[in-house]
């Protein structure tokens, strides 16, 4: 896994909020410009999302 800023990934891209393997996958929808932060939600709940910060760091180039 490679650590990457959550606002250099691409839409639609997977990531985890944490570097294990067990951590859940979670795929950045769209940034929102009055609250100045990302929409992200789980993989495989679309209803459960969070407003995070760009400047989060994020794991990306891992499989599941």
């Amino acid at each position: 896994m490679q650590p990457s800023l959550l606002k250099k990934i691409a839409k639609g891209e997977f990531f985890k909020l944490k570097g294990t393997e067990t951590s859940p996958v979670w795929v950045c929808d769209y940034y929102c410009r009055s609250s100045r932060q990302y929409w992200v939600h789980k993989f495989d709940d679309m209803n459960h999302g969070k407003f995070i910060r760009g400047n989060r760091v994020v794991f990306t180039g891992f499989t599941f």
